[in-house]
């Protein structure tokens, strides 16, 4: 309504395209293979850039486009992440894992709505979408930094 001037049609579209691309990537990720913590974090990096430019996007034809890749990335992200904490956990832990992981979605929502909300409200939603999309890229920088920093470690244990 505000940004590129639509309506509820506009919308329903914009989310249409989220959902073509949330098929396809649900699609390769059946396919792809392993899940490594690499993919997940390569995959947060992807997500974060495609929501920041998602919030950059001149003309509602170039948001539909990356709509698209943005629905792809969301569920290829969010899939990675699910079968990585059930894979990687024992299985006696696994229930309280993905309770930690539903937390983590869905118990967070509270906060992060209203914020992204008054964001929105104090500067507009490409600002909103467009502060999700750094917090995307920077917990990939996170999680780089924790995986080299472990690894690190491993490699400075000396074995007797």
């Amino acid at each position: 309504k505000f940004t590129f001037k639509g309506d509820a049609s506009t919308f329903a579209s914009l989310t249409s395209a989220l959902g073509v691309g949330s098929v396809l990537g649900s699609v390769y990720t059946a396919n792809s293979g392993k899940a490594t913590i690499y993919r997940f974090i390569r995959t947060s990096f992807i997500f974060g850039f495609f929501v920041t430019l998602f919030s950059l996007a001149p003309s509602i034809f170039v948001a539909f486009i990356i709509a698209v890749f943005l629905g792809f990335f969301s569920i290829n992200f969010i899939n990675l992440g699910s079968v990585i904490l059930q894979m990687g956990g024992s299985p006696e832990m696994r229930g309280r894992v993905m309770s930690f992981w539903t937390v983590a979605f869905l118990g967070t929502t509270p906060i992060g709505g209203p914020l992204v909300g008054w964001i929105s409200q104090q500067s507009s939603p490409r600002w909103a979408l467009a502060v999700g999309g750094i917090a995307a890229v920077l917990a990939g920088f996170i999680g780089l930094y924790v995986i080299k920093s472990r690894l690190e470690k491993q490699k400075s244990i000396v074995v007797e």
